[in-house]
């Protein structure tokens, strides 16, 4: 009973975090390259002679929301399409190393250090530290993995997962990461579960 309520409160600040997180670094890399965002980045990435290379599995992402698109009636898709199809993961990857040691695939070298860090313009060192980032965003796409598939998530540490939800909202935009705080109802949900534990019923 208290997993899905407790699921339920993560719903809205998890949804605001990562439309925000997508948008953001959607914007980092269509600025970079130069295309406007209803285009979108994607034709590059998928063209014969890319500017932005990217793993085989991340192209596969793209192709396959593309591929989805097209069997939905949408032949010609917008940047704000693909975007909206893609998948949270597809991102967190752009976030990560690559493959650091074959050089046309270092996203560090290549996607993040000249601009993709300006997605996260709240954190400090982002740019040339970004270990501290990437962990937040994997710890991120966990819970709301979890969540998504309606897993047990009350065995986690859920005051450190809403503090993670928050920092990763301000190092995007301060307001939304106070917006979020101030609009929340994890922690009155996470007080009402420990009150049904300390009256000592059992919950499954």
């Amino acid at each position: 009973m208290f997993n899905a309520k407790v699921s339920s409160a993560f719903l809205a600040p998890i949804a605001l975090t990562e439309i925000a997180i997508r948008n953001s670094m959607n914007v980092a890399i269509c600025s970079h390259l130069g295309v406007p965002l209803s285009e979108g980045w994607h034709r590059d990435v998928l063209s014969d002679r890319p500017r932005v290379h990217l793993l085989e599995q991340d192209r596969g992402k793209l192709q396959r929301v593309l591929q989805k698109l097209d069997r939905n009636g949408l032949t010609d898709p917008t940047g704000d399409d693909v975007v909206g199809g893609t998948s949270l993961g597809l991102w967190v990857s752009l976030a990560s190393e690559g493959r650091s040691r074959d050089r046309e695939y270092d996203y560090f070298r290549l996607i993040w250090q000249p601009y993709l860090y300006r997605a996260f313009p709240n954190s400090p060192d982002v740019r040339n530290k970004p270990k501290p980032l990437r962990a937040s965003l994997r710890e991120f796409e966990r819970l709301r993995n979890r969540i998504a598939h309606h897993e047990y998530i009350l065995n986690m540490n859920l005051p450190h997962q809403m503090t993670n939800i928050l920092d990763l909202a301000g190092a995007v935009d301060a307001d939304l990461a106070e917006y979020i705080r101030s609009t929340h109802s994890v922690d009155k949900t996470l007080r009402l579960y420990r009150a049904f534990i300390a009256d000592g019923v059992c919950t499954l």
